[in-house]
């Protein structure tokens, strides 16, 4: 996605949500994302948010689960769904989906996939 195949300046509206931070080169892919926006034109991503425990997720991601063998990763996504599932029915304030699978999906999401970034508020409001 490091090279868009639209004309500068095409879109009134650019979406892009849940991609750029899985890019190799997300800056690149954003500058493309801007350049086939309209001036005065709408972007609206949406990318992992840089928080204090993102480098948690990282360490976990790339320490324990991407190198784990196969038979490894269904088990571990279905702990972490009901750790998470459960502190959501006790009231514990987890920024996650609603339902169990699709918490599921979003755990694999977090850990198993092999390029994600994080960016700040002030990141994104810089560019």
């Amino acid at each position: 996605m490091a090279k868009i195949e639209f004309p500068n300046e095409s879109f009134d509206l650019v979406f892009s949500w849940g991609v750029v931070h899985h890019c190799k080169d997300p800056n690149k892919v954003i500058d493309e994302l801007i350049g086939i926006c309209k001036p005065g034109g709408t972007i609206i991503m949406g990318v992992y948010m840089k928080t204090s425990l993102s480098w948690f997720h990282e360490f976990i991601r790339k320490r324990i689960c991407l190198p784990s063998p196969a038979i490894f990763k269904y088990p571990f996504i279905q702990f972490v769904a009901i750790l998470v599932h459960t502190m959501r029915v006790l009231g514990r304030n987890i920024q996650s989906r609603d339902d169990f699978h699709r918490i599921s999906s979003q755990v694999e999401d977090w850990f198993f996939v092999p390029i994600k970034h994080f960016f700040t508020i002030d990141e994104m409001n810089n560019k």
